[in-house]
């Protein structure tokens, strides 16, 4: 006789398109389908066309949404000299233009909450859990951000060196690989 497995039933996520005559933006607030949504804006979207975007729900059941704008400045690069960054572990980055060479502190964001993770986790408490998750995400996120724009506004040229994360987070290394967060750094540099 064959085992019954229990199925397990996850909420989707949601995640809504449209185009940009599907929504009209006003004083600060966003009009789809008849109703009227405010945000915070913090960027003057009167200044831009919105070409398209979407409404997202996030793993706590919060709503963003996630426009596509016209941008007519182009950022030009200030700074005169390249520069190279090897990535690593104990140090996150180790940049070096040829004559100066400067250290990165890793911030170790999931270190940080590990000891209130694991006690959500052994409380069982789901809705604590997610919320740890997200303000580790979100630090990495902030921490990766200012740092790669920094970066990009000082520096004519970035070489940085190819780390293969996926290989490395199959090593005893796993944790503080992934909480290095290595891949979305090089695609926020990009």
């Amino acid at each position: 006789m064959a085992s019954l497995q229990p199925q397990i039933c996850r909420k989707s996520l949601g995640w809504i398109p449209f185009k940009a005559s599907g929504i009209q933006y006003q004083n600060g607030q966003v009009k789809y389908a008849g109703k009227w949504f405010g945000l915070w804006d913090s960027c003057g979207l009167a200044k831009y066309e919105i070409k398209t975007g979407c409404f997202t729900q996030e793993a706590r059941g919060r709503w963003y949404i996630c426009l596509v704008v016209s941008h007519a400045e182009k950022l030009i690069a200030n700074g005169k000299t390249a520069i190279g960054i090897d990535l690593g572990l104990k140090d996150f980055a180790a940049i070096t233009d040829g004559d100066h060479h400067q250290k990165i502190q890793a911030p170790k964001h999931s270190r940080k909450l590990q000891e209130k993770l694991g006690k959500a986790q052994r409380a069982n408490n789901k809705k604590r859990v997610r919320a740890i998750h997200a303000k580790i995400k979100n630090s990495r996120n902030d921490f990766h951000h200012q740092l790669s724009t920094r970066l990009v506004k000082e520096s004519a040229a970035i070489l940085i060196g190819n780390v293969n994360a996926g290989k490395l987070a199959k090593t005893r290394m796993a944790k503080s690989v992934l909480d290095a967060g290595w891949t979305a750094f090089r695609t926020m540099l990009k």
